[in-house]
C-alpha cells in the first residue's frame, strides 16, 4: 500500500490522475508504476518492472523505477507499505 508521498505532484497523479506539477507526458507511465507500487508488499514483487533496482551509497534502502529519460520514481519499503514516494532525476 502507498502510505506517504514525498512529491506532491506524484500524489496528485495517483489520486486524481493528473498534476500540473509533473509534465503530462509522464502521467500515464507514472499511473501504471504507482498502481504496481500500491500492490507491492516487498521488493521481490517489483522484479522485472521498468528498470527496478535498489539505490546505493547514501540512498541505500531506497529503490527506483525508470519513468522516462533521467526521471524515476524512488521509494522505500516500511514493513509491507511503500513510503517516501518521490519523482526525481537523481542522476
Amino acid at each position: 500500500m502507498l502510505r506517504k508521498f514525498a512529491h506532491k505532484g506524484l500524489e496528485e497523479v495517483y489520486v486524481e490522475g493528473a498534476s500540473k506539477h509533473i509534465n503530462k507526458r509522464f502521467h500515464s507511465v507514472c499511473k501504471i508504476l504507482l498502481d504496481l507500487l500500491d500492490g507491492a508488499t516487498e521488493p521481490k514483487d517489483l522484479i522485472g518492472v521498468k528498470d527496478f533496482h535498489p539505490l546505493k551509497g547514501d540512498r541505500a534502502g531506497f529503490y527506483s523505477m525508470h519513468v522516462n529519460g533521467n526521471w524515476c520514481i524512488t521509494f522505500r519499503f516500511d514493513n509491507e507499505d511503500v513510503t517516501d514516494v518521490d519523482f526525481e532525476d537523481y542522476h
